[in-house]
C-alpha cells in the first residue's frame, strides 16, 4: 500500500535476513494501526526462509514498505537502503530479532511532536546471555559538549549504550544532508561508527528514561555473534574514531586514564563475544 509521506513523522527501518523466526513478533511491536504517523521500512536482505511470506501478510496494513533485495548484501547496506525509502521527520532502527516494548512508538511520537531534538535516547532491555537494563531515572537535554563529556569519561558502560541504535531516534534531514551512511565494516562496530559520525554533526540531545527497546540475544544469524581475527582490528579502530571525534569538537584532554578504561572496555567486549 502507497504511503502518505505527508503524515509520516516517523520511520522504522527493519533489516531482515533469513528471520522466519522473529519478524512476525518486530511488526507488531510497532503496532502500526494504533500509530497512523509510523511507517516500516522492510527490507529483506536476500533472504532463502519464509521470511518474505511471512512479510506479504502484514501488506494489507498502511505503512508498510517492503523492499526485497536480490542478494544478501549485509545489514549495513539493508539499512543505508531503508534510510533512502524513507518518509519520516525522524527514524528509528528495529533488528528483525528484536521488539519495542509496549507503548515505544507512541512515546517516540510523543517526544517527537513535543521536542526538536536532533537525537533523542531511550532506555533499552537486553534480554539472554546478558539480562540488563539501561535507562535513567529522569528525563533531560544535553548540548553537544555535555553529550560528549559524557562518552569521555565512559558513561556507555553504566546507564547509556552509546554505541548502538538501540531505542534512538535519528533526524532523517541530517543523515542526508550530512550524508551519515553504514559503513560495512564485515563484522562489528558498523552501528558504532554510524553513532560516532552522527554525534560529531549534532547539536542537541535529549534523554528520556522510559525503556523503549528490548534485545533478544536468540539470533544464531546475528552479526554480533561473529568472531574472526579482524574481530579486534575494527575495536581499535573503533576506539580510534571516537578518539577523533572527541579532538574534533575540541575535547583534546583525553589522558592516559580514559585510554586505559578504553582499552578495558574493548577487553571486556572481547571476553562477552568469545564466550
Amino acid at each position: 500500500m502507497q504511503v502518505n509521506k505527508y503524515n509520516i513523522l516517523l520511520s522504522v527501518i527493519l533489516p531482515v535476513y533469513n528471520g522466519e523466526k522473529y519478524i512476525n513478533a518486530a511488526i507488531k511491536s510497532v503496532d502500526l494501526e494504533k500509530n497512523p504517523q509510523c511507517e516500516i521500512i522492510i527490507i529483506d536482505d536476500g533472504s532463502v526462509d519464509a521470511t518474505e511470506t511471512i512479510i506479504q501478510r502484514w501488506r494489507s496494513l498502511k505503512n508498510i514498505v517492503y523492499i526485497k533485495l536480490k542478494k544478501n548484501y549485509g545489514v549495513s547496506y539493508a539499512r543505508n537502503v531503508g534510510v533512502k525509502y524513507s518518509n519520516g521527520k525522524y527514524i528509528t532502527f528495529l533488528d528483525c530479532d528484536d521488539v519495542f516494548s509496549k507503548k515505544a512508538i507512541r512515546y517516540y511520537l510523543k517526544y517527537i511532536c513535543k521536542y526538536d531534538a536532533d537525537l533523542i535516547i531511550c532506555g533499552c532491555l537486553t534480554i539472554g546471555k546478558l539480562n540488563k537494563k539501561y535507562n535513567l531515572k529522569r528525563n533531560y537535554w544535553l548540548n553537544q559538549e555535555e553529550f560528549l563529556k559524557k562518552m569521555f569519561f565512559f558513561d556507555i558502560t553504566k546507564k547509556v549504550r552509546y554505541g548502538v541504535l538501540w531505542g534512538k531516534i535519528y533526524k532523517r534531514n541530517l543523515l542526508l544532508e550530512k550524508k551519515i551512511q553504514f559503513r560495512k565494516t564485515g563484522l562489528i562496530g558498523e552501528d558504532t561508527w554510524f553513532n560516532i559520525e552522527y554525534y560529531g554533526i549534532i547539536h542537541t540531545v535529549l534523554f528520556i528514561k522510559n525503556i523503549t527497546y528490548i534485545h533478544i540475544d536468540q539470533n544464531p544469524n546475528s552479526l554480533s555473534k561473529q568472531y574472526d581475527k579482524q574481530y579486534i582490528r575494527i575495536l581499535c579502530l573503533t576506539l580510534k574514531k571516537y578518539v577523533t571525534l572527541f579532538s574534533s569538537v575540541g575535547l583534546r584532554g583525553i589522558n592516559r586514564f580514559t585510554l586505559y578504561k578504553g582499552i578495558q572496555l574493548i577487553w571486556r567486549t572481547i571476553i562477552y563475544y568469545s564466550r
